[in-house]
């Protein structure tokens, strides 16, 4: 049932798309078809805020086309750039937006709290200029769309497999932090360990782990020329069957918290190094989300 559903609000939202990039009015009717479905998906996923801004999407999408096809030309919106003031808005608003959901997050039981909340803030700035017919709202649509990448592979791997889930603590630990040393790499390990072995304790067949303590000690090396003996100690005795390699075959995208976009290659070929070097199971994952998703599943399940 979830994949037709899935199946027909992607057909709709494709539709949606193609009469927006055709300046057709046709893109909300089509629009709030998808956007209903993929509510209630995200909904008994646990993607709360993504249900919020499908939602959102309903009530924009309601609202542009009123704006679209009124004929009274003071209500009535043609195709524009936004001014300098519209765009610090837009920026300011999508501030707003992250600071309010990520607070609504965390009182959930979401487990991507930061990526969940840049995504919907991003999308929910870019249907509001999508629906005032301000050209810029493809630029949010895809700073958004490329972070959904690395959101949405983990997200349907785990519930693809029906485990448990873990995302990266290092982005918690640091959301409030200008600088980092590596004694806090330490912490973030420590913790980062904590909740992996809490999920494996659980003893299920399958869980998901956005990144791991080995993950950590490579960052400490690579960043700091050195790794505590703790770390260490905790990377070496990890739990893990197997890791997805995941290929730097994307686009990279900037955020406070990313690191070494020039250096992409390089780092990942110190991550295949140590996994030969410590024979522990791996497979490389790499192209777009659909493809890697088979990749892991075909990997995990034979």
């Amino acid at each position: 049932m979830n994949l037709f559903l899935e199946a027909l609000a992607t057909i709709f939202g494709i539709l949606s798309v193609w009469y927006a990039r055709n300046n057709k009015i046709y893109v909300f009717p089509t629009g709030i078809v998808s956007v209903l479905i993929f509510a209630y998906i995200t909904f008994i996923n646990k993607i709360y805020a993504e249900t919020g801004i499908n939602i959102y999407y309903f009530v924009m999408s309601v609202y542009g086309w009123v704006l679209w096809g009124s004929k009274n030309k003071k209500i009535q919106k043609k195709i524009s750039f936004s001014s300098t003031g519209e765009i610090i808005f837009s920026i300011t608003i999508s501030i707003i937006f992250y600071m309010i959901i990520y607070t609504i997050l965390k009182n959930t039981d979401s487990d991507v709290i930061i990526l969940d909340s840049l995504t919907t803030s991003l999308s929910l700035t870019a249907m509001l200029l999508l629906a005032r017919r301000k050209i810029e709202n493809w630029i949010f649509w895809i700073i958004a769309d490329l972070i959904y990448i690395p959101l949405f592979f983990y997200k349907y791997l785990s519930k693809t497999l029906k485990c448990n889930y873990s995302e990266e603590y290092a982005r918690t630990y640091l959301d409030k932090k200008e600088t980092y040393d590596v004694h806090d790499l330490i912490k973030i390990a420590k913790e980062q360990n904590r909740i992996i072995t809490n999920n494996i304790k659980k003893g299920n067949d399958y869980f998901i782990a956005d990144t791991s303590c080995l993950v950590i000690e490579l960052w400490s090396r690579i960043k700091f020329n050195h790794v505590d003996v703790d770390l260490k100690y905790l990377s070496l005795n990890e739990e893990f069957d197997f890791y997805l390699l995941c290929k730097p075959d994307i686009p990279w995208e900037e955020d406070r918290l990313r690191e070494n976009p020039n250096d992409r290659d390089d780092i990942f070929d110190v991550y295949e190094t140590t996994l030969k070097k410590r024979n522990l199971n791996y497979k490389i994952v790499e192209g777009s989300l659909l493809e890697r998703l088979l990749t892991a599943l075909d990997f995990i399940k034979n």
